[in-house]
């Protein structure tokens, strides 16, 4: 294990160039220096498989925290690369061919490689090393892979907020105001409809999520399961949105959802319960 401190491009550039066939990168933050820089040292080798997690969150878009248009770029550039996108991850880690890791404070930004006092450690024991790789292979299932037109259309609209941003001056700040919160409601609606891109139901989502959880926190009633999972996805548990039946509201439909793939997993002989209203909820060993 080694020790790796700011600035530390020069550890990134030479992880890079070890790679053989494929990088694993998580990070909440992304700008198109670090990934021009990928690019590059990337750009003699063949069939690398990218896989880049990261947190697509609206606000995150529009402050240019995290920048779709330069992980589009990077798509089209290795034909080999995924984007997942995952609310909440908070996670920065960097493995080449699941032999060597980085875990570090620093996000996949220009401050975090160059100019920021960041820590982090090189890894090298492949018991570790598949640990790591495991935990993140479980983040990106509870998140989703974004289509490249996808992220065309989030860095069009972001791109189109920032250019209001640039151009308002305190006479219309009101105005203003108003259209980048229309902004952040065309980019929340994108990024909900990318739940269900790939045919899969909110049902099928909290589903593998109830898994995840229970895997991690042990047994769990519902109450306790509820507020977990509504963290882990916030923007498929609004509690505004109501299931109505013949114009009759019969709660929040994200948790009708919930219970609907509670009894599928149980149906299945995935989960059980252990009884009574307020029973908790175990996984059965497959």
């Amino acid at each position: 294990m080694i020790s790796i401190k700011s600035p530390w491009h020069k550890e990134f550039d030479e992880f890079v160039r070890a790679v053989q066939n494929s990088v694993l990168i998580a990070a909440p933050y992304i700008n198109r220096q670090p990934v021009e820089r990928l690019v590059r040292e990337l750009h003699s080798k063949d069939l690398v498989q990218i896989d880049v997690l990261t947190n697509l969150d609206s606000t995150h878009l529009i402050n240019g925290s995290v920048d779709a248009g330069a992980l589009f770029w990077l798509c089209q550039e290795v034909p080999g690369t995924n984007v997942w996108s995952l609310p909440r991850l908070h996670a920065k880690a960097y493995v080449a061919d699941n032999r060597t890791a980085i875990v570090t404070s620093a996000n996949f930004t220009n401050n975090g490689l160059t100019r920021n006092y960041e820590l982090g450690v090189e890894i090298s024991d492949s018991r570790y090393i598949d640990d790591l790789v495991q935990d993140l292979q479980e983040y990106k299932q509870l998140g989703c892979c974004v289509p490249q037109r996808i992220l065309m259309e989030l860095d069009q609209i972001a791109g189109e907020a920032r250019r209001i941003q640039v151009n308002t001056d305190s006479s219309t700040r009101s105005v203003y105001s108003t259209e980048i919160e229309n902004f952040l409601n065309q980019l929340d609606d994108v990024l909900v409809d990318l739940r269900t891109l790939p045919g899969e139901s909110r049902t099928t989502i909290f589903g593998r999520a109830i898994l995840y959880v229970l895997s991690q926190y042990g047994p769990l009633t519902t109450k306790e399961l509820q507020p977990i999972i509504q963290n882990l996805y916030p923007d498929l548990c609004s509690e505004g949105e109501q299931r109505i039946i013949n114009g009759v509201a019969f709660g929040s439909k994200w948790k009708h959802d919930f219970r609907n793939a509670q009894v599928s997993l149980k149906r299945s002989g995935k989960i059980r319960n252990d009884g009574g209203r307020g029973g908790k909820w175990f996984l059965i060993p497959q």
